[in-house]
């Protein structure tokens, strides 16, 4: 669940960026660039989610993601506009990867049960959202205090870094929501 809370911080964190994001870019370029992380975050919403369902494994894909989007972030301040609108769908694919997957997680753990999957899945939320309001707040500090943008995106990769010790640390738990379930009948 955690791990989910570090993926908010770096996802809602994009969103309250943007003004920052228009002065540094341009705004077309910055508009592009956060459009492109929402289409790839749409298609990967889609896709991801049954690809894991089929391949009976979910950590591997939330371990993929994440293992990606540390270089992304890293390597987007260095890219002229066509990288950067490249980078920020890749990014976008790797969060709308994270964001699904995650979200099953608690439905499918042992112990949890059906009397507690909205409990669950509302902490999760809350997590998320705290993450959501402090994460901005540290990054635009680290950047304005160091007057260097890429120690923010440090910042967020260590977090990341962070989530992939995490994530490790989660049960398998894909084709096992029947056993998680299994109080319904």
């Amino acid at each position: 669940m955690i791990n989910l809370l570090l993926l908010a911080v770096y996802l809602t964190g994009l969103k309250a960026l943007h003004p920052i994001f228009e002065v540094q870019m341009g705004k077309t370029l910055a508009d592009i660039a956060i459009s492109m992380i929402s289409y790839g975050a749409m298609v990967a919403n889609v896709i991801m989610p049954i690809l894991s369902d089929r391949a009976s494994n979910r950590r591997h894909f939330l371990l993929m993601a994440i293992i990606v989007l540390i270089p992304s972030l890293l390597l987007i301040n260095f890219l002229g506009e066509i990288g950067i609108w490249t980078l920020s769908f890749v990014i976008g694919f790797m969060v709308g990867t994270i964001a699904p997957i995650a979200a099953t997680i608690p439905i499918e753990l042992k112990g949890v049960g059906h009397l507690y999957i909205a409990g669950a899945s509302g902490f999760m939320t809350t997590i998320g959202r705290i993450g959501g309001f402090i994460g901005p707040m540290i990054y635009l500090f680290i950047i304005t205090s160091t007057a260097v943008e890429i120690y923010g995106f440090i910042f967020l990769s260590i977090l990341l870094m962070v989530g992939i010790i995490l994530v490790k640390l989660l049960p398998e738990t894909a084709g096992k929501a029947r056993e998680a379930l299994v109080e319904i009948e």
